[in-house]
C-alpha cells in the first residue's frame, strides 16, 4: 500500500481580505504550538471527534483532519506532514 504525502503550507495574509477587523485573520502562535503538539501524539484523537471553536486561521482543525483522515487509513502520521 503506498502512503500518501499530506503538505499543508500556511502563507501570512499580508492585506485585509474582507471588511472584517477581528481576530479571524492572524495565526495564533498557540495554534501553531498545539497543531504541533498534535503531530507527535495523534493517539490522542484517534477514534474522537473534535470540535474547534475560535479557530483563528483554523490550522488546527486542518492538522487534525489530515490526522484523523490518516489514522483511518492506518497510516503512521509524520511531524512532516
Amino acid at each position: 500500500e503506498q502512503k500518501k504525502d499530506t503538505k499543508i503550507i500556511i502563507g501570512q495574509v499580508t492585506k485585509r481580505q474582507s471588511a472584517q477587523t477581528d481576530v479571524g485573520f492572524v495565526m495564533w502562535p498557540s495554534a501553531i504550538v498545539l497543531s504541533r503538539w498534535l503531530m507527535s501524539n495523534p493517539h490522542l484523537i484517534q477514534g474522537k471527534s473534535v470540535l474547534e471553536l475560535g479557530a483563528g486561521c483554523g490550522l488546527v482543525g486542518i492538522v487534525v483532519a489530515s490526522l484523523l483522515t490518516r489514522l483511518r487509513d492506518n497510516q503512521e502520521p509524520t511531524p512532516e506532514d
